[in-house]
C-alpha cells in the first residue's frame, strides 16, 4: 500500500492511499510558545507515543 500525506500553511489538507483499507492518525508534534499544563502533558504523550511506536516491531518508519 501507498499512502500520499499533503500537508500546506502547516495542516494535512488530503491524504491519498492506493488501498480503502487504510486508517490515517496525524501527531502534530509542533508545540507552541505558551501551552497550558495540560496542553503540554498532551505534547509529552503524543512524543511518547511516536517513541513506542518507532522501538515497536510492529510498526515500520517507510519514509
Amino acid at each position: 500500500m501507498e499512502v500520499v500525506v499533503v500537508v500546506k500553511g502547516g495542516m494535512v489538507q488530503l491524504v491519498f492511499a492506493n488501498s480503502t483499507d487504510v486508517s490515517v492518525e496525524v501527531l502534530d508534534l509542533d508545540v507552541p510558545e505558551y501551552v497550558t499544563e495540560s496542553e503540554q502533558h498532551d505534547f509529552d504523550q503524543k512524543e511518547k507515543q511516536v517513541k513506542e511506536m518507532a522501538e515497536s516491531p510492529d510498526w515500520h518508519n517507510v519514509w
